[in-house]
């Protein structure tokens, strides 16, 4: 048996997290974009591309991989492309919402985890994944399993993330990345733009881009890809999507600057300073490459060692990660114990005052707050904690202190869906100085999920310590609605 068969597989329990904000693909700009670099057509967009390079065949029977909420395999019925389907994923609602949706159309549909699905031999003529691999575990078994239910003169269509895996771009990426953000003008500069938090990807969906590097080479194993067009995307995906500044202009009035930022994004991949991060390709089966018994064990020797590996290491496939992960989870309470300890004893070694102008921190009179976040919490792991990115702005007419007798942190509570409260008294995140009036501060709060399933609301708000929770006073809290799952 193998170590799959026997241990759990990597699965997002949470179908909230999708289909939902506005990514750079939203905007048609770079629609555009992405289409002249699959097709060298603004206008024909990749399936059209296929459609033609394949002479108009109709396939008889399709294989879809993680097909969400069914819409693609819907338009490949709709244009012509296929007669009929068989689609799967691992999330019963969107699963339901497929079915509804599917019409008169010939789809099945049928739920079940990727990394352990399986089909008869020569079951399928044509195979799709679209922005699926990228959440694969067991990335060669499927490969493998799909070169074997592929007909010989079957065609395996890809569209997916190809970039750094779990989204974890190098620091000469990101900084190019921050680089390219700053050219923005203010009023649509994506504010706060956080690199990919590890550990809170870790809790919210540990399948995202959990090997997406590793997509190309796995499918080259045993497929040989005929054609391949890349759509770049290491720029202009991380300042484009989410971008709520962006988002609330008209997109006529922002397409001078969006432009600026692809050109930047295509300059970038083309100097090979920055990876590709999208790609379209098309494979044809390798069948030969089945009755290889010795490739075939030692690439399963080598997944089984890769995720025994990661699942005693939490997840993760690198001792870089690894402590990254455990550098994350420690960091914040080392510099809040820090600060708590040291700053007190400066203000009094120097005899200065510290705190707001005052070393004992008086009892505010108005508790104005404004708290955001560009994270997708929105689903989460009972019992965990993640760390989640914030931005908090003192809108009040008072100085908020990071010290003394009665210091601001950032707390929050947990709500059940009756408005009840779950959990009152959240973990703190303490400030690392001062905020002073209409002063906005980026923090990284420490959230503790509580060990209850369901939806549940999550309410971030600062409290100054034995005087009131800003919330309690009319202070605008942050109200995330999320899920829990079971680990």
């Amino acid at each position: 048996m193998s170590s799959m068969e026997s241990s759990q597989s990597a699965v997002n329990k949470n179908y909230e997290i999708y289909y939902t904000g506005k990514y750079w693909n939203d905007y048609k700009s770079v629609q555009e974009y992405i289409n002249r670099n699959y097709t060298g057509d603004a206008q024909k967009t990749f399936v059209s591309h296929f459609q033609e390079n394949y002479g108009g065949r109709v396939f008889e029977n399709a294989l879809i991989i993680n097909c969400g909420n069914g819409w693609f395999e819907r338009q490949l019925i709709d244009e012509g492309i296929m007669r009929k389907a068989t689609a799967f994923d691992y999330s019963i609602e969107l699963l339901q919402e497929a079915v509804k949706n599917r019409g008169h159309r010939n789809i099945l549909y049928f739920q079940a985890d990727v990394n352990r699905v399986d089909f008869r031999k020569n079951s399928f003529d044509l195979i799709v994944n679209h922005a699926a691999m990228h959440h694969v575990q067991y990335i060669d078994r499927l490969c493998r399993i799909l070169c074997k239910s592929i007909t010989a003169d079957g065609v395996f269509l890809n569209q997916d993330y190809i970039g750094p895996g779990r989204n974890q771009y190098s620091y000469p990426h990101w900084s190019r990345i921050k680089s390219a953000n700053r050219t923005l003008p203010v009023f649509l500069r994506k504010e706060p733009l956080f690199k990919p938090h590890l550990p809170t990807m870790l809790s919210t969906d540990p399948t995202e881009a959990i090997h997406s590097e590793m997509i190309v080479e796995a499918i080259s194993r045993y497929f040989e890809i005929v054609e391949k067009h890349d759509t770049n995307g290491g720029v202009a995906y991380e300042i484009l999507t989410h971008n709520d500044k962006l988002r609330s202009r008209p997109e006529k009035e922002v397409y001078p600057y969006v432009q600026d930022i692809l050109r930047m994004d295509k300059k970038l991949t083309d100097e090979g300073k920055v990876p590709v991060l999208f790609s379209y390709f098309v494979a044809k089966p390798m069948k030969e490459m089945l009755s290889n018994k010795s490739r075939l064990q030692y690439f399963q020797v080598q997944e089984e060692t890769r995720e025994r590996w990661a699942k005693s290491h939490g997840g993760v496939y690198t001792y870089s990660d690894w402590l990254r992960n455990i550098g994350h989870a420690t960091y914040w309470k080392i510099k809040g114990l820090y600060l708590w300890l040291a700053a007190p004893l400066k203000n009094f070694m120097n005899n200065k005052q510290l705190f707001c102008g005052s070393a004992i921190s008086a009892p505010l009179e108005d508790f104005a707050q404004q708290i955001t976040t560009h994270s997708d919490v929105n689903a989460l792991v009972a019992g965990a904690t993640v760390i989640v990115p914030v931005n908090i702005k003192n809108v009040s007419n008072n100085c908020w202190p990071a010290g003394g007798v009665h210091p601001v942190r950032l707390s929050y509570h947990w709500l059940n869906t009756n408005g009840s409260v779950v959990e009152f008294d959240g973990e703190r995140t303490i400030l690392p100085c001062d905020v002073k009036v209409n002063r906005s501060l980026d923090i990284m709060a420490n959230i503790k999920v509580p060990d209850c399933k369901g939806k549940h609301t999550l309410r971030i708000t600062m409290v100054q310590e034995l005087v009131s929770w800003f919330d309690d006073k009319n202070g605008n809290s942050l109200n995330i609605e999320v899920n829990i799952v079971e680990s």
